[in-house]
């Protein structure tokens, strides 16, 4: 299993580097965790959208919305672990 571990990523919304970034790097792990401080909503929505298996928390600093969306603690189970 391939996970993808991003936090911090500070942005009001996606930017192309960002976009191209997820594309490379992110889409194709078997699960993306978010570890919290999603600034922008847009961001929250774009991760949540575009990947099949994304988790994440609040952190200090997230968007209100996007602490509304997510839990500020996970436990997750992934293949079996």
């Amino acid at each position: 299993m391939r996970l993808a571990v991003i936090s911090d990523t500070h942005l009001a919304e996606p930017t192309e580097r960002f976009k191209r970034f997820f594309d490379q790097h992110l889409l194709h792990a078997d699960a993306l965790i978010h570890c919290g401080d999603i600034t922008g909503f847009a961001v929250y929505e774009y991760l949540s959208h575009n990947h099949p298996a994304f988790h994440g928390v609040a952190g200090n600093c997230c968007d209100w919305r996007v602490g509304q969306e997510l839990p500020s603690m996970l436990r997750l189970n992934l293949a079996g672990r």
